[in-house]
C-alpha cells in the first residue's frame, strides 16, 4: 500500500498537480515533508521570523518524526519567544 500512494504521488507531479505538504505526512515521508515546510516558511513573508504558526508546527511535527531533537527545541524556544503568535 504505501508504494501504491508513492506511485500515486509521483503521478499526480507527472500530472503537474503540486503535492500538499500533508500528503508527504501521511505517507511518512518526514523528510519531504519538511523540506516543503521549509521551502513554505522561507516564501512567507517575513521569511526569517519562520512564517505563520501552521507552518512552525508542520515543521515540528516532522522534526519530532525524524528525532532532531536540537532543531526542535530551537523552533520551539524561537516561536516560544515570538509575540507575534
Amino acid at each position: 500500500l504505501p508504494e501504491a500512494a508513492a506511485g500515486g504521488l509521483a503521478f499526480s507531479r507527472d500530472l503537474g498537480v503540486e503535492p500538499r505538504v500533508s500528503w508527504y505526512e501521511k505517507l511518512g515521508r518526514w523528510s519531504d515533508a519538511l523540506a516543503a515546510y521549509d521551502r513554505m516558511s522561507q516564501s512567507a513573508e517575513g521569511g526569517a521570523a519562520g512564517g505563520s504558526i501552521a507552518v512552525r508546527l508542520g515543521s515540528m511535527r516532522c522534526l519530532h518524526a525524524l528525532g532532531e531533537w536540537r532543531r526542535l527545541c530551537q523552533l520551539a524556544s524561537e516561536a516560544w519567544l515570538d509575540p507575534a503568535l
